[in-house]
């Protein structure tokens, strides 16, 4: 069954659904030469990002903004805050913003994912080939710090947790 709830910033001019659908709804409005329009509430084209998210263009007091859909599902249909986790789609499909398919990971958990799905040349995080050895990197506070090149992949990964887990103080 879809629900419906008001996108915050936009209550009574649009809504989310909690199967990713977004609408405008009716309303009422005086035009600039004194009129009373109406404007009949619709269901949104979706748009794709380049990076393959759907969004759709909103608009309030003459000010349009394109929002990401997965993002508008998340906030309207799950309580919780974000404090610094990022939004995943579980399936790994970037236009299925269905609230069920929507979950919390860390932006490292995320960077992860990608790599396992992503066909990367590493399953690891932080491991990359170099011509035929493996090297490990380590990004923090956006500065990338090298580990090492080894000669099997799993000895790079287990250089990046060792440093992951100084750097956390988990060692």
């Amino acid at each position: 069954m879809e629900i419906w709830k008001d996108i915050k910033g936009y209550e009574g001019y649009y809504q989310v659904s909690n199967m990713g659908n977004v609408r405008s709804l009716d309303r009422t409005f005086i035009d600039k030469r004194g009129g009373v329009k109406t404007i009949k509430g619709v269901l949104l084209k979706k748009h794709k990002t380049k990076c393959g998210y759907y969004f759709v263009r909103v608009s309030k007091n003459d000010i349009s903004k394109n929002l990401i859909i997965h993002t508008l599902v998340f906030n309207a249909f799950d309580g919780r805050g974000r404090g610094g986790m990022v939004i995943d789609h579980i399936d790994n499909n970037r236009l299925n913003n269905c609230i069920d398919n929507l979950q919390l990971i860390t932006q490292r958990e995320n960077v992860s994912k990608g790599y396992l799905t992503k066909s990367k040349s590493s399953k690891y995080t932080g491991v990359y080939k170099n011509g035929n050895k493996w090297e490990s990197k380590i990004r923090v506070n956006s500065k990338s710090r090298y580990l090492g090149l080894f000669n099997c992949e799993t000895a790079a990964s287990i250089a990046y947790q060792r440093e992951l887990n100084l750097i956390t103080g988990k060692e």
